[in-house]
């Protein structure tokens, strides 16, 4: 929120309420109904003056208002995604935890296939050893040192069943130590995905707990600007009241001078037709202007226009200057029904384009919702929704 700006506003203000004061007696009219056509135009001047600065005020509150919200809103989100980030980094430690374990699981097979290749390698290599040596392995020499010739049979039979028995464990061993290590080549990958996983995950937590906290942080000073939001409405209440005193001291023929100082017009909608946001905003005809108000029954200029685009199941900003930045800008050109209409510097209020050079708008303290000319305001710009 623009606090400076507010001041200003409230100072600026406070200074036409004491102008006001100083030609006011006992709660009557402070113009008599003598007064020349001069006085009576600044009185109405003045009071516009303060109406405006009154509206831009009530808006800058609201505005603080919504952005507050908005803000909690966002917390609660990001306060959802760090809860969910943080469950999977949780998950996926687990995950990695039981990949480890089963990694390990099949190191232990590949070094438990290796030890018992190696075991009969070297029973084979003893074997051959042994052969070499002359040791009794050589089935002739087995068979000259037997006994009877059955026994030559069976020396014979056994060295030759000994090294075939040793030849094929070998050949399994070797084929269980190729696929135990496949298998632990493959859990090391896995090991390794699961870890990268977590170590991404671990980042997406880093940076949603730091974007959760860059939020608190702004909802902090938000907060802090909401302790200054009861004397910012305190000196709004104080605006909107010396409004209504001087409206409601108003003699009939001031009052009708207030009301009809826009010069309204009968609503023209031949040619475009009046549906939509417009047909809602023109069923408002006649309902009081209320500050902060955002229907049924009473409006501000931008409540009125919030009011009518949600009668149709559209949602825009509630605040004026919001409501002319969150739409697509149009040109005075390009305005076509249904468009709001950005007035005053800053954007301190805003109609409704109906269509035929008219807009419907919630204007002052006293003066119902009426139709008028969209150049009846200092036009500054224009949104479309």
């Amino acid at each position: 929120m623009n606090k400076p700006h507010l001041r200003f506003a409230r100072a600026r203000s406070l200074a036409v309420v004491a102008a006001f004061s100083a030609t006011a007696v006992g709660g009557t009219s402070f113009i008599s109904a003598s007064a020349g056509a001069d006085d009576v135009d600044t009185m109405i001047s003045n009071m516009e003056e303060l109406s405006r600065e009154s509206a831009a005020a009530n808006e800058q509150v609201l505005a603080l208002e919504e952005q507050i919200d908005e803000t909690g809103d966002l917390i609660e989100d990001s306060q959802l995604k760090v809860d969910a980030s943080t469950a999977a980094t949780a998950g996926a430690g687990a995950e990695l935890a039981r990949l480890d374990e089963e990694a390990a699981g099949a190191a232990a097979l590949a070094d438990a296939a290796r030890a018992s290749q190696d075991a009969v390698q070297s029973k084979l290599d003893d074997l051959a050893s042994a052969t070499y040596r002359g040791v009794v392995v050589d089935p002739l020499t087995n068979a000259a040192r037997a006994e009877d010739p059955q026994s030559m049979i069976d020396r014979v039979s056994y060295m030759g069943v000994l090294a075939d028995d040793a030849s094929e464990e070998l050949s399994q061993l070797k084929s269980d130590n190729v696929e135990a290590g496949q298998l632990a080549t493959r859990a090391n990958a896995a090991v390794a995905e699961a870890a990268w996983v977590r170590s991404q995950l671990a980042n997406n937590q880093r940076e949603a707990e730091t974007a959760h906290n860059d939020l608190e942080r702004h909802q902090a000073e938000l907060e802090a600007q909401r302790a200054d939001l009861a004397a910012q409405q305190a000196a709004l209440q104080e605006q909107v009241a010396a409004v209504q005193s001087q409206v409601d001291a108003l003699d009939p023929a001031l009052l009708s001078r207030w009301q009809n100082k826009d010069n309204p017009l009968t609503p023209n909608t031949a040619g475009v037709g009046a549906d939509g946001a417009v047909a809602s905003a023109l069923t408002r005809l006649g309902a009081p202007y209320s500050w902060g108000a955002a229907g049924p029954d009473a409006f501000d200029c931008s409540g009125l226009m919030f009011w009518s685009y949600q009668q149709e199941g559209k949602s825009i900003p509630r605040t004026s200057q919001a409501q002319l930045a969150g739409g697509t800008p149009v040109s005075r050109a390009e305005l076509q029904p249904g468009d709001i209409v950005g007035y005053y510097p800053g954007v301190t209020h805003v109609a409704m384009y109906i269509g035929n050079g008219q807009v419907v708008h919630a204007s002052d303290y006293g003066i119902p919702v009426q139709v008028v000319s969209v150049d009846s305001m200092p036009f500054q710009g224009a949104a479309r929704y």
